[in-house]
């Protein structure tokens, strides 16, 4: 979550893609953006909102593998999160 109230915190899917080119162009926007990578359902916690960079199916794809816990995850975020 926001560390202040002038900063906004993102996160960037961290599975596949050019996520970390993603964070730089982000970053670049405002000195008021911080990003953090996401790769588990409690890192949805400390953020305000999130990127999926790649390819839709392969994030896609990633995203449901039943292991991670990531999807039901990125649904509660959406839903219950009041972001």
């Amino acid at each position: 979550m926001s560390t202040n109230n002038n900063t906004i915190t993102i996160g960037v899917l961290a599975l596949q893609g050019a996520f970390e080119e993603h964070q730089q162009c982000l970053e670049a926007i405002s000195p008021n953006i911080r990003t953090v990578q996401i790769r588990t359902p409690d890192q949805l916690e400390s953020i305000d909102g999130i990127v999926f960079p790649g390819g839709e199916s392969t994030s896609m794809g990633l995203i449901g593998d039943v292991t991670t816990g990531l999807w039901d995850g990125l649904r509660n975020f959406v839903h219950n999160s009041g972001k």
